[in-house]
């Protein structure tokens, strides 16, 4: 019976045994299975040419070295005429694009082109950050019109004038006392705009901003009260932004990244009587006292004396001649005939 016993745990001993055994190889094969499809997975190339794209975030300004450029295998289907490519990666190609200056910020990854870059020998800084057909323009800022300093290279911004509309209207008014002006009294006189003292005007929207006095790159986490902007705009918005100087005070509001174009040609403006409850009443009531004013004086003409009328010139008739009347006997025929008399 012992032995039995005994013949019996030895028997489960080996079948326990043999059964970790063939579980142990079991999984030892899908382990090398994996391992092999990994390396397979591995050895998969994305087929295409290399692209040479910027290793890091590069801001405006920057000169370029070969630790902020790399090769980066890029798609077929995916390539633009404009990106610098080539079958491998090309050593001597990435050379000649160290040394020159970004003129934009670009992103890490972003294939780089040759409008994104200049060469300082053939043109100043500034004048090589310029897109083509642009200018670049100063104005003075300050804490407020500035945006507290949070404006950077790079950014995009809507620009607004600020001055006092009545002392303009009355400007123009003594400048064409000749009366050759829609809106112009015929003494010459101010114009009468009402109430309405100072107007604020959106006059540019999505305005690059170049450098902040000057500074062309950004500081990342802080803001510094600048005293003025150099800003990228096209000859004629040049010329605008030389007369709304002159006309008042300039400020800046600063666009969202996430904005699109849909808003550049919309026109705004805005007065004090805009938004002001107490200049609306003051309007409404000046508006009121022209119609009382309006109906007195045509109830005042209305009630003059008939002997103040002006009197109705009537022309006088002409005066007829006064005939005579002759009878004239011939014979058997008489006859009557008209003459005047003296």
């Amino acid at each position: 019976m012992r032995l039995l016993l005994i013949g019996l745990i030895l028997l489960a001993v080996v079948a326990a045994g043999g059964a970790a055994l063939m579980v142990k190889r079991l999984l030892d094969a899908q382990i090398e299975q994996q391992a092999q499809n990994a390396a397979e997975i591995k050895t998969v190339e994305i087929k295409g040419v290399y692209v040479l794209v910027a290793d890091e975030r590069i801001s405006i300004g920057t000169t370029l070295t070969k630790g902020k450029l790399r090769w980066q295998k890029w798609p077929d289907d995916a390539l633009e005429t404009i990106f610098l490519s080539s079958e491998k990666r090309d050593t001597n190609l990435m050379q000649q694009f160290v040394g020159k200056i970004t003129r934009q910020s670009i992103a890490e990854g972003t294939p780089i082109t040759d409008d994104m870059v200049f060469s300082r020998g053939k043109a100043g800084f500034l004048s090589g950050i310029l897109d083509k057909g642009f200018r670049a323009v100063s104005i003075k800022v300050d804490l407020q019109s500035g945006v507290g300093g949070f404006v950077l290279p790079g950014d995009r911004v809507d620009i607004l004038v600020t001055f006092d509309a009545r002392q303009l209207t009355q400007g123009l008014s003594r400048s064409n006392s000749g009366n050759y002006d829609e809106g112009v009294e015929e003494n010459g006189g101010p114009i009468d705009i009402g109430p309405v003292k100072y107007s604020t005007e959106t006059i540019l929207q999505g305005i690059r901003v170049l450098g902040i006095d000057q500074q062309f790159k950004e500081v990342k986490g802080e803001a510094s009260v600048a005293k003025s902007t150099t800003l990228e705009v096209s000859p004629k918005q040049a010329e605008i932004l030389a007369v709304a100087r002159a006309m008042g005070k300039l400020s800046l509001t600063l666009r969202s990244k996430e904005n699109d174009n849909s808003e550049l040609t919309t026109k705004s403006l805005t007065t004090d009587v805009d938004f002001s409850p107490t200049l609306q009443n003051i309007v409404a009531r000046i508006a009121e006292a022209k119609q009382r004013k309006k109906r007195a004086d045509y109830k005042k003409t209305k009630d003059l004396p008939h002997s103040k009328a002006k009197p109705v010139e009537i022309a006088p008739k002409p005066v007829e001649p006064i005939l005579k009347e002759v009878r004239v006997i011939r014979g058997d025929v008489q006859s009557i005939q008209k003459f005047p008399s003296k």
